[in-house]
């Protein structure tokens, strides 16, 4: 009688581990979205918006201005390496040129 109650008592618990580990997932979903909507009703506050929409067009504007240097950089970096290869191509024909003669 003894050994059949701790058979369903660990029967019960096996079963119980799962749900508990639902609840808490559960749990934290909630807590997870109450600090973001907590955040963005901040966010939305007449003190931090302007500033949030300050920094995010500044932000954007750095990325955008970064991109378009990284573009120019790699434009030039073209340009030499096709004027490098120009040059090689040069020299390789007036190496084929002196060979036949």
């Amino acid at each position: 009688l003894i050994l059949a109650k701790i058979l369903v008592r660990m029967q019960l618990m096996c079963l119980a581990r799962p749900w508990q580990a639902w609840i808490d997932r559960t749990d934290e979903r909630k807590r997870l979205k109450r600090a973001a909507e907590l955040v963005l009703s901040r966010w939305k506050g007449k003190e931090i918006a302007p500033a949030f929409e300050t920094w995010r067009r500044e932000h954007a504007s750095t990325r955008s201005n970064t991109i378009k240097a990284n573009k120019i950089v790699v434009r030039w970096r073209n340009m030499s390496l096709i004027t490098a290869v120009a040059r090689w191509q040069e020299q390789y024909d007036e190496q084929m040129r002196l060979k036949r003669t």
